[in-house]
């Protein structure tokens, strides 16, 4: 087996090299970790949830980034028909959908997840993406930090065959290791303070020149799962054909120990996931 064959294996037990290659660039690709037939099964359960999403007690809700409502958010029941073939989110489905926990939580990719996170991991929430994003470069914490620092671990599953053409995420290696900028407030989350960004940005480009960060293109096969520290650079490349989907299921995970007992789900032992309401939507858009 080749040196990358056995850092990206599929064994749910981290090996020493796959260890030191996370903590010294801050992601991880596992190769064929998840079953094709769990994804099928969550491909299906997906079809059937868009065909019947305008049931009257459907909760979920999805976000639009592209055609006639991108940037609206809004109840999943009320998206038109014909939309699905823009980019879009649909938020926190592993609330709704088993097959989705099963995915998100799967007995091996938790195990791994432990062995990152220090902890039992605890799904906070569920992105199901259609098409490849094209997101702005970001770190997670901007939006979304753990309580306690440094405590969360995002994974990305692919629920197909990803290439260039789709477009795939890309993320910089070794910048998890760059000191978090911090807001006017002190904190490295964002929280209304977006006219900041263009400080933070460039902070961000100081240390890259300094550090020679550079980006690295994830592309794979179904079943493979990208996992990234919850502070590290990444975003979406363009799509460069609209014709294609790139469906993934991205979730971030927090430790357990640090969210209320009250608050904690539980899928299965060693598989919890954070009890919330679903995300708000906008008056003018509900």
């Amino acid at each position: 087996m080749s040196f990358l064959g056995a850092l990206f294996n599929s064994s749910s037990k981290l090996t020493p090299a796959q260890k030191t290659f996370w903590d010294e660039n801050g992601y991880l690709v596992l190769k064929g970790f998840i079953k094709p037939a769990l994804v099928k099964r969550f491909l299906r359960e997906l079809d059937q949830l868009w065909d019947t999403r305008a049931r009257k007690e459907n909760p979920l809700v999805i976000d639009f980034w592209e055609g006639p409502l991108s940037g609206k958010r809004m109840f999943f029941k009320d998206a038109p028909e014909g939309y699905r073939k823009y980019i879009n989110k649909l938020n926190d489905l592993h609330f709704e959908s088993e097959a989705c926990r099963n995915l998100c939580l799967e007995e091996h990719l938790t195990a791994a997840l432990k062995t990152l996170l220090g902890g039992s991991p605890l799904a906070i929430g569920t992105l199901t993406f259609e098409k490849g994003s094209e997101q702005d470069n970001h770190f997670d914490t901007y939006y979304m930090p753990a309580p306690c620092a440094g405590e969360m671990v995002v994974s990305s599953i692919f629920l197909e065959s990803v290439g260039h053409e789709v477009g795939p995420v890309r993320v910089f290696p070794k910048s998890h290791l760059i000191p978090p900028y911090r807001f006017s407030d002190g904190n490295i989350y964002v929280g209304g303070k977006e006219n900041e960004m263009p400080d933070a940005k460039t902070y961000i480009q100081k240390e890259f020149a300094e550090r020679g960060i550079q980006e690295t293109v994830i592309t794979g096969e179904i079943g493979d799962i990208l996992i990234w520290h919850g502070q590290l650079y990444h975003g979406g490349t363009p799509i460069r054909n609209h014709t294609l989907t790139r469906r993934s299921l991205v979730t971030h995970y927090w430790d357990r120990k640090d969210v209320e007992p009250e608050r904690v789900g539980t899928h299965r032992e060693g598989a919890h996931y954070l009890i919330r309401d679903h995300q708000p939507v906008p008056s003018e858009n509900a």
